[in-house]
C-alpha cells in the first residue's frame, strides 16, 4: 500500500508523539516530596453517588517518592487527573474489598503502577485482599471486580488479617501475608473489618510521620478499638449517620441511637473517637443522602468532641491534609494540588 505524502506526514507524526509519550511515562517517578500529605480522592459511598458521577474511594498517600492509593473507586482517577495529577507517579495501590465504590478504577490504577512496564516495577506494591485475587470467589465475581491478569507483571500480594489463601487466574495457589513493606520506611497492616460476607480489611501504615489507620467499611465492633490504639490518625468510612438497611426509610430515630449494620455510623464513628482519642479524626465516604450534609455532620461531631482535643474533620472531595512533621500536629487542610 503506497502512502500519499499527507498520510506519510500523519504517520510519522503519530510515531513522534507515541516516543514522547512513553518517554514523559518513564520519568513520572522522580519527585521527592517533603512531609506527608493525604488527599480525599472521593468522599462519596454507595452506588447511587456512582451512578451520578461522584468520585468516591478512599485516600491518596504522599510523601518522599511514594504516592499511594488507598481504594481507587469509581471516577477518583479522573478527578485526580483533571486536577493535574499525572497518574504514572502512582508507586502503589491498596484495595480493601470488591465493591465498585473502592475498585472501580482499579484496573487504570494498577496499569498505571505498572507503568505499561516501561520501567522496572519491583518496587511498585499491588496489594489486593484474597477475594480480588480468586476467580472462582463468588463474593467477588458477583461484583465484577476481580485483579486484571496483567497486574502479576508487578509486584502483588494478597494482603489480609487472617492466614488464607486464593487461587490466581492460573491456578496457582497463593497465602495471604498480614503486613508488606511499601518502599524502605512504610509498613501496611491489614486489620479485621466487618461488611456483610466480605473478605474486607482495614489498614494500619507505619510511617516515619507516625501511625496512620484506615477503617475501610465496616460496622462497629468492639476490637476495632484495641486495633486502632495508638494511631495519630483515624480515617473512617461512615457512609450513614443511623440506616441499618437500604430499606431502612421508615418510622421514628429512636432517643437512643445504636451502632448499624456494615457500616460505622455516626454511633461507631463517636465511640472510635472517644476510645481511641486519635490526635486527628478525618470521616469520609458519605453515602448520597449525606453529600449536601458534610459540614453539618462535622459541626455535630466537633460539638460533641470539642473539649477532647482531636481535629475532627469530615472530607470534601479533594480535601489534602499535609503534615510538616509529623501525624501528631494538626494538619494544613488545604486543596489538592499536585
Amino acid at each position: 500500500m503506497k502512502l500519499s505524502d499527507n498520510e506519510y506526514k500523519l504517520f510519522e507524526l503519530e510515531r513522534k508523539e507515541y516516543q514522547a509519550l512513553l518517554a514523559g511515562i518513564g520519568r513520572a517517578r522522580k519527585t521527592n516530596r517533603k512531609g506527608l500529605a493525604i488527599t480525599c480522592i472521593g468522599n462519596a459511598g454507595g452506588s447511587d453517588a456512582i451512578i451520578h458521577g461522584k468520585p468516591s474511594g478512599g485516600m491518596l498517600i504522599r510523601f518522599g517518592d511514594r504516592n499511594i492509593i488507598v481504594d481507587p473507586g469509581n471516577n477518583s482517577l479522573s478527578f485526580l487527573m483533571e486536577a493535574g495529577f499525572d497518574p504514572y507517579q502512582v508507586t502503589d495501590v491498596i484495595a480493601s474489598h470488591p465493591h465498585d465504590d473502592h475498585v472501580g478504577d482499579l484496573s487504570s490504577v494498577v496499569a498505571s503502577v505498572l507503568q505499561l512496564n516501561l520501567v522496572s516495577n519491583s518496587d511498585m506494591n499491588i496489594l489486593v485482599p484474597p477475594s480480588l485475587v480468586d476467580y472462582e470467589n463468588a463474593a467477588a465475581t458477583r461484583y465484577g471486580f476481580t485483579l486484571p491478569a496483567y497486574a502479576w507483571q508487578g509486584n502483588v500480594g494478597t494482603l489480609y488479617w487472617q492466614d488464607t489463601q486464593a487461587k490466581r487466574y492460573d491456578g496457582e495457589i497463593i497465602q495471604t501475608k498480614k503486613t508488606v513493606a511499601i518502599g524502605e520506611n512504610v509498613k501496611v497492616t491489614s486489620v479485621e473489618a466487618r461488611h456483610s460476607s466480605m473478605q474486607v480489611s482495614g489498614f494500619i501504615f507505619s510511617t516515619p510521620f507516625g501511625k496512620l489507620a484506615y477503617t475501610g467499611d465496616t460496622e462497629f465492633f468492639h476490637e476495632l478499638i484495641e486495633q486502632y490504639q495508638g494511631a495519630d490518625l483515624v480515617w473512617m468510612n461512615m457512609n450513614t449517620l443511623g440506616l441499618d438497611s437500604i430499606t431502612d426509610t421508615e418510622g421514628s430515630v429512636s432517643e437512643q441511637v445504636s451502632f448499624v449494620k456494615n457500616h460505622l455510623g455516626y454511633a461507631g464513628v463517636c465511640e472510635i473517637i472517644d476510645r481511641v482519642r486519635p490526635k486527628t479524626a478525618i470521616i469520609s465516604h458519605f453515602g448520597s443522602q449525606l453529600l449536601s450534609k458534610v459540614d453539618e455532620v462535622q459541626n455535630m461531631l466537633r460539638a460533641r468532641f470539642d473539649r477532647h482535643g482531636v481535629n475532627i474533620y469530615c472530607a470534601h472531595t479533594g480535601d489534602e491534609f499535609s503534615f510538616k512533621e509529623s501525624l501528631v500536629e494538626k494538619p494544613d487542610l488545604e486543596r489538592f494540588c499536585p
